[in-house]
């Protein structure tokens, strides 16, 4: 490294420094109050009831058995808006080291007031895998810079709700299910209602049959409860590019229109891809390459799904 490099290294350093005595500082004049936390929390969530489902995620895989199985949790949002209203405290993700075929990144969440610092590690894969078929390649430059950002909110998040007391994460969670679920959580949804969810995932090349057999119902039995579980899973293709062998791929373009007529018609049965035993999915290790969504159309859940 350079002179010049390493004299903008020692100040970005100091400045670091700088900051955190600050805040250390402001955390022992201004102590968080808990039902303080709470109440803030729970008063955004409510504020913007139709965006609850950005709060939760949910992605299924393949158990091996033939079946699937669902990876759900709390989203980089509401880790931030705990971290928020938790208050007295930072977070951050960094680089951490590489090997010929992973980005090894860390997230850091330091408590400003009980003087506590927390890290998880999260791998990054340097290369994609041809959907349907058992062929790896390297990832260009600008795909594994994605990656390594998805990545890097990943190990965010984990490093957040890691620090924080998992009640107060799980308030906010639950609260969010509840808005998402609607005033009848066991009720049959509308054929409208359901329309809505299936016409949210075409961006995405996730078809209606694949949806039904992650949550293990035909879509004329969907309920609210069934809402939150598909809503979390448009979450997780939406924010992060996340995807698994069950539920497709993320599309380049967005794809416009409503569907039309019986949602069971709206897209013909496709069957799963087969299961790769040379590259099986492992959740929150393996990464697939994300793609580009376009984002000029209007939120397919902006509109209220909570009732009919």
């Amino acid at each position: 490294m350079t002179d010049e490099a390493t004299e903008m290294v020692k100040a970005g350093s100091k400045m670091v420094r700088t900051e955190d005595q600050t805040m250390q500082s402001i955390a022992e004049l201004r102590p968080r109050a808990l039902t303080t936390v709470k109440g803030r929390g729970l008063e955004e969530i409510e504020a913007f009831p139709n965006e609850a489902y950005r709060w939760y995620y949910a992605i299924p895989y393949k158990d091996g058995k033939g079946g699937t199985t669902s990876v759900e949790g709390p989203s980089i949002h509401l880790a931030l808006m705990v971290q928020r209203y938790w208050g007295n405290c930072s977070s951050a993700w960094i680089y951490d080291t590489e090997t010929e075929d992973h980005v090894w990144l860390k997230g850091v969440f330091i408590d400003l007031e009980t003087n506590t610092r927390f890290e998880k590690s999260f791998r990054v894969s340097k290369k994609g895998k041809q959907r349907g078929s058992n062929q790896v390649y390297e990832l260009r430059d600008d795909r594994l810079t994605m990656a390594i950002n998805a990545g890097g909110s990943k190990a965010q998040r984990n490093a957040i709700i890691a620090g924080v007391p998992d009640p107060i994460v799980t308030v906010f969670l639950e609260r969010a299910k509840e808005l998402m679920r609607g005033d009848k959580p066991k009720a049959t949804l509308s054929g409208e209602a359901v329309a809505k969810i299936v016409a949210a995932f075409e961006p995405y090349e996730v078809p209606l049959d694949a949806l039904e057999r992650s949550v293990k119902k035909p879509c004329d039995k969907w309920t609210g409860n069934t809402r939150v579980k598909l809503m979390g899973m448009y979450n997780a293709l939406k924010e992060g590019g996340a995807v698994s062998e069950v539920i497709g791929k993320p599309a380049v373009k967005q794809t416009k229109g409503k569907p039309k007529g019986s949602p069971a018609k709206i897209e013909p049965p496709t069957p799963w891809p087969a299961p790769s035993e040379e590259q099986p999915v492992t959740p929150g290790v393996n990464v697939v390459e994300p793609e580009v969504v376009a984002d000029d159309e209007a939120d397919p859940f902006a509109e209220p799904l909570f009732g009919k």
